[in-house]
């Protein structure tokens, strides 16, 4: 069964605080028509009537969510990256015409008979395994260049707290929260015995800055790069009832980054499906939107937030079928509470593999022990959706922009390291746990950064032998199969995933090994990817930083709208070096315009060499940071050295590509 509505109720948590019920709308999507109400995003819009796969990649279905960050475009608009809009960050509007944002399907009628077989009414037909022009925040128009005091990143408790704390003390503040609301995970994760309710907390913080008149709040606003004292966002507002994408340069004195914490995702086969959604998305999405991915659900789980879901979902009426916990033996009060519900929950157990159940268009779900190499056997489950959750890290992709320094245990734990003069962490991304301590977080980082003094914060964590701390991430031990959909390294739009074995054929030798380390150096990551392959042993801890710095690259394009002429030089707007990457390649190096001689596109994160016959990433002399506007065999590179018209070999997924420099970029 796939996403619907929760109906509502008194008493239901789950009812939808975002939306007005008595407000339907309907728009189009690609001449589908879609139904919701106002408050809705395009995104949860779809996934409340049914739609919850994105499209295809390596012949599987993959799941609809805000991480693949899918564009839109009013039908109307210009067919450019400046129309396109995020789907998550859209607001649904009556009587609109949205169009996917370039598009790609895979033509044929047996792509077309395999896509009704594999639930094509519930999915938007995309093609991922060719390149599609993905926008980039700097493509949306730049509208303003605005001032602060403080910027303070992130709408949660400890982002409110910054803020409230610093508008008290005299100070101009714009806080920014990607979401369309205030409050961030903290309900979710509930409180201790002592603590302010979060929902108290949010509350009273919300007032605070909404009575100051120093605050200026941004909501559906993602902070996209931190580079000195400047903030750049990417913002979806309404204009003369339209949604319009703009970009904002933020510039502060002084900037707090409170932008909590991300689901890992588990690994195992299918952990991208349809119906397999992140703990921190199911709960979002049924708290704001009022919808849930389907019923009975599976919630697999290494901590204890997952229990507290399982509690409000009971709440809301919802069939819970099992909760299945990797730790041994877990000690949790929402553990205790889930028994007395009566729901069911077995611990020792992690998900071995998801696949979809044809005849009912929901899952079957394996399981196996989390101990003695995964043995067991144990009867598929089968269940309308899967809630999966392998832990929490840290956000600390702005962390990383700014120049912050960054640590990795085995178990692939990301922490923030190091310090930054005019940024401060505040929150769980500064690895804090009670609600206390990360209210307490927020206004420590103001005083901070003003030079005042700081006290210590006692992060008070209850006693494991009453509250198991989360235990190792899940990694499934089922060999991989051509079979069975890929287990991909995390939620995002990286879609990086295990190998899988060579597809036997006519002219081909099957093979079911494992067929070598994964590729890492082909491709960009995301701070997820390399987490997890550092918890699979593909990246030790001690070359963690390297990879980051080589193969993370910011979600940001540096934009050429077009090539000057001859003897024009002006240079593309915005262009920049990331702080992380300004010594990697020798302090001489700078950015170049480069230009692919052989068709193929380029992608941010492939690196560059000075022949085919090299390919150590330690030999690279440069790596791509951009893709330019209009045409991915472009793209702008950090390059160590470089001349007009030489050539230089780009290293790809599919192997080196010959390109050709073309000039010399100076940064703003």
């Amino acid at each position: 069964m796939s996403g619907f509505r929760i109906p509502s109720r008194e008493g239901n948590p789950f009812n939808g605080h975002q939306i007005a019920e008595r407000q339907p709308l309907q728009f189009r999507l690609n001449g589908r028509r879609i139904s919701g109400f106002a408050g809705d995003s395009v995104l949860t819009a779809l996934l409340a009537s049914g739609v919850d796969c994105a499209g295809t990649h390596q012949g599987f279905p993959i799941a609809l969510d805000a991480h693949l960050d899918l564009f839109v475009r009013l039908a109307d608009a210009p067919d450019d990256l400046s129309s396109a809009l995020p789907m998550a960050r859209t607001p649904a509007v009556d009587g609109a015409d949205f169009k996917i944002f370039r598009q790609t399907e895979k033509p044929g009628l047996w792509h077309w008979l395999k896509q009704v077989r594999q639930r094509d009414t519930h999915s938007l037909r995309l093609d991922f395994d060719a390149p599609l022009l993905s926008p980039a925040p700097g493509d949306a128009p730049l509208e303003a260049h605005k001032g602060a005091d403080f910027v303070v990143v992130g709408g949660g408790i400890a982002g409110l707290s910054a803020a409230a704390h610093a508008a008290a003390a005299g100070q101009s503040v714009i806080l920014i929260e990607r979401r369309a609301y205030l409050g961030g995970d903290a309900v979710l994760f509930g409180h201790a015995a002592g603590e302010e309710p979060p929902d108290n907390a949010i509350a009273r913080l919300s007032r605070l800055i909404a009575d100051a008149g120093n605050v200026t709040v941004l909501t559906s606003a993602n902070a996209v790069a931190v580079t000195g004292n400047t903030v750049r966002v990417h913002q979806v507002v309404m204009r003369d009832g339209r949604p319009v994408a703009r970009q904002l340069h933020l510039r502060a004195e002084h900037i707090v980054l409170a932008t909590g914490t991300a689901d890992r995702l588990p690994l195992f086969p299918g952990n991208r499906l349809p119906g397999v959604t992140s703990l921190s998305s199911a709960f979002h999405r049924a708290s704001a939107y009022g919808i849930w991915p389907g019923v009975p659900s599976v919630i697999a789980l290494n901590g204890n937030a997952g229990y507290r879901l399982a509690l409000l979902a009971q709440d809301a009426g919802l069939d819970i079928g099992k909760v299945m916990d990797a730790r041994l033996e877990p000690q949790s009060r929402f553990a205790e509470f889930t028994k007395a519900y009566g729901i069911k929950s077995e611990a020792g157990l992690r998900p071995q593999s998801v696949q979809l159940n044809a005849n009912t268009g929901g899952l079957f779900v394996k399981m196996e022990l989390s101990w003695e190499g995964g043995r067991g056997d144990f009867e598929p489950l089968q269940a309308g959706a899967m809630i999966a959750s392998g832990g929490w890290m840290p956000r600390l992709a702005l962390w990383q922009m700014a120049g912050g320094g960054l640590q990795v245990d085995a178990d692939g734990r990301i922490r923030a390291e190091g310090t930054l003069g005019s940024v401060a962490l505040a929150g769980s991304c500064a690895n804090y746990a009670s609600n206390t301590a990360i209210l307490r977080s927020g206004t420590n980082a103001v005083d901070h950064l003003l030079g005042r003094t700081v006290s210590p914060i006692e992060d008070k964590v209850i006693d494991p032998a009453f509250e198991s701390p989360d235990g190792d991430f899940p990694v499934s031990q089922l060999p991989e199969t051509n079979t069975l959909a890929p287990r991909y390294f995390d939620t995002g739009k990286t879609l990086v995933s295990a190998p899988r074995p060579v597809q036997g054929g006519m002219f081909t030798r099957a093979s079911h090994a494992h067929p070598g380390p994964v590729m890492i150096a082909d491709t960009a990551l995301s701070l997820g990817d390399v987490a997890t392959l550092t918890a699979i042993g593909e990246v030790l801890p001690q070359a963690f930083t390297t990879i980051v710095e080589e193969r993370v690259v910011p979600p940001t394009r540096f934009t050429a709208p077009a090539r000057p002429a001859a003897d024009s030089a002006q240079p593309p707007q915005d262009a920049g070096i990331p702080a992380y990457l300004s010594h990697r390649f020798g302090a001489d190096a700078q950015l170049w315009e480069i230009d692919g001689e052989d068709g193929r596109a380029f992608q941010t994160g492939n690196l560059l060499y000075a022949n085919s016959d090299t390919h150590d990433p330690m030999e690279a002399l440069g790596v791509i940071i951009s893709v330019t506007h209009g045409n991915n065999r472009n793209a702008l590179a950090l390059l160590a050295a470089g001349q007009a018209g030489h050539q230089i070999m780009v290293r790809s997924q599919r192997g080196h590509t010959s390109a050709r420099i073309i000039r010399a970029v100076t940064p703003d």
